[in-house]
């Protein structure tokens, strides 16, 4: 197998593996936009029971006002959480992107290197072809001086 051959599998492979790094990079966004309206929404249903509970601090039932804080508590634990995920995901699709890169970056090395090859290998053929012309007619003023 020829080295240009050799490296236009690797370059396919290469291909394959940033298609695959395209993906994972789109799921993991996929992923960051859920966790961050996920975040959005137990902000705003925080912020609501929040006013509510200062509304129903008014009325001033003490065990309703207990379980209503305990609720909000489990509510802010919930967004601290949600925070906590939001922040792992960016990460994950930080790594990501550098996995992306990285393949890019090795496709195109790859690339460059298989049309280096190429242009290597295709002077090689016209210089063969020059040699050639030039052994047929080296041979060919011989036959015609005898």
């Amino acid at each position: 197998m020829s080295r240009v051959k050799r490296l236009e599998l690797l370059l396919q492979l290469a291909e394959t593996e940033s298609d695959a790094a395209v993906r994972v990079v789109a799921d993991r966004r996929a992923a960051l936009a859920k966790a961050s309206d996920r975040l959005e929404e137990l902000t705003r249903y925080r912020e609501e029971y929040s006013r509510h509970l200062g509304s129903a601090q008014a009325g001033g039932f003490g065990v309703q006002m207990r379980e209503h804080r305990r609720f909000l508590d489990r509510l802010n634990t919930a967004v601290d959480q949600q925070r906590r995920d939001l922040q792992r995901i960016r990460g994950g699709v930080e790594a990501a992107l550098a996995a992306w890169m990285d393949a890019r970056k090795r496709l195109s090395t790859l690339g460059n290197a298989a049309n280096r090859f190429k242009a290597l290998d295709r002077k090689e053929a016209v210089r063969r072809e020059q040699r050639l012309s030039d052994e047929f007619s080296a041979r060919y003023s011989k036959r015609n001086a005898d």
